[in-house]
This record gives C-alpha cells, sequence and structure tokens, in this order.
C-alpha cells in the first residue's frame, strides 16, 4: 500500500542567452513608453482622448511579450522532456524569463489602468 514516491529529478540552473528575451523587453518597454508619450502628446494638443486609447495598446503589447514568452517555455518544456527519457538533469527556468515574465504581467496591468482611467487622469491633468 506504500507506494515509494518517485524521485524528483534534479534542476539545473539555466542562464539563457539575453539576445533570446530582447523582443520581448522590446515589447514590455514600448508597453511602459507608448502611453506616456500619448500623454505628453495630449497635454501639449490640450486634447484628452489619446491617453487612454494608448492603454488597450500597451496591453496588446504585453500580451505578445507574454505569448513570445509561452513560446519559449513551451520549447524548454519539450526540449526537458527529451532531456528526461535519455536520464539526463532537466534544466530550470532561467532567472531572465522570470524577470521578463513579471515585467510584462506589470506592463499589462498598467495598460489596463490606463485604458480604464486615463481619461479621468487626463481632465485632473488638464485643470
Amino acid at each position: 500500500m506504500n507506494d515509494p514516491v518517485p524521485a524528483q529529478p534534479d534542476l539545473v540552473p539555466t542562464q539563457a542567452d539575453p539576445e533570446l528575451y530582447r523582443c520581448g523587453w522590446g515589447l514590455v518597454w514600448a508597453a511602459f513608453g507608448v502611453p506616456a508619450f500619448f500623454l505628453l502628446l495630449d497635454l501639449y494638443l490640450c486634447r484628452a482622448d489619446l491617453f487612454a486609447r494608448s492603454g488597450a495598446l500597451a496591453v496588446f503589447l504585453a500580451a505578445v511579450a507574454q505569448f513570445q514568452q509561452l513560446s519559449l517555455l513551451q520549447k524548454k518544456h519539450i526540449a526537458n522532456a527529451i532531456r528526461a527519457k535519455r536520464d539526463e538533469a532537466i534544466r530550470d527556468i532561467s532567472p531572465q524569463y522570470g524577470r521578463l515574465e513579471r515585467w510584462a504581467f506589470f506592463a499589462g496591468l498598467y495598460g489596463t489602468l490606463i485604458w480604464a482611467y486615463g481619461d479621468m487622469l487626463e481632465k485632473v491633468l488638464m485643470r
């Protein structure tokens, strides 16, 4: 009745090539920068319509970064399954992956808040 617990494979720390995440970081920083640009443009032109809409663009850019990350994660899972089948050490997720994933999440949250409340913020700033 006492089934033995299978041994957990050792996880090998992974240090990924920074070039692998360059596009993802570009999307995340664009998600933060685009609304700031449109806020300044709206304040300069004394209109309040572009900033809130730029939140949708920020959410889209963050979502694209997340989907790119998921693609990389899927490739890593497939490679780890092949390694496990060969009784090789399984590689862990790199710290760079985790950082980019968190920042992409925050960019999406930032864009959502701008999309929802950006028009109210602009009205306060234009008084």
